[in-house]
């Protein structure tokens, strides 16, 4: 799960110098600003919670406007669009390792409902839950098996 944190941050660091007009001060102000990098590891370290902006706000202790306006400063969206993206980024993984059901992977994504989960995994990633799963098995089985080109190489070496 910490790996996973800290591509977040990563991307978050990432999109931020893409479309910063000051780099080196715009780039780190997540960093700079430890309540809203708490708030973020809350919602990337436990994506099933309900988070909410006022539990959130709550949880590092700014006030709810204040923490929307630092919190969309710092990352260029609300907390709660971007706690959907780590939603999804997260139920896509645990669609890739094929462990849980698909009702399982909504509950730990955070959302109770199978249909609202399938709606938003098809506007983020363009299909639904199963057939996200199935491509994700079968390219990881593609990559895993030798191409006959690989195998031709490996044979002229």
């Amino acid at each position: 799960m910490s790996a996973a944190l800290l591509k977040l941050v990563l991307l978050a660091l990432l999109r931020r110098c893409l479309v910063s007009t000051n780099a080196w001060v715009e780039r780190f102000s997540i960093l700079s600003d430890p309540p809203i990098a708490r708030a973020f590891a809350e919602m990337a370290s436990r994506p099933s919670v309900p988070h909410t902006v006022q539990s959130l706000s709550h949880a590092v202790g700014l006030s709810r406007s204040a923490f929307m306006a630092r919190f969309s400063a710092a990352f260029g969206e609300s907390p709660m669009s971007l706690l959907r993206r780590v939603r999804m980024r997260h139920a896509a993984d645990l669609l890739a390792a094929n462990a849980l059901s698909i009702d399982r992977v909504a509950l730990n994504a955070g959302y109770q409902s199978r249909s609202s989960f399938t709606r938003t995994f098809r506007r983020y990633y363009g299909s639904d839950p199963s057939e996200y799963r199935a491509r994700a098995q079968r390219d990881s089985s593609d990559s895993a098996t030798p191409t006959e080109d690989a195998i031709e190489e490996s044979d002229a070496a």
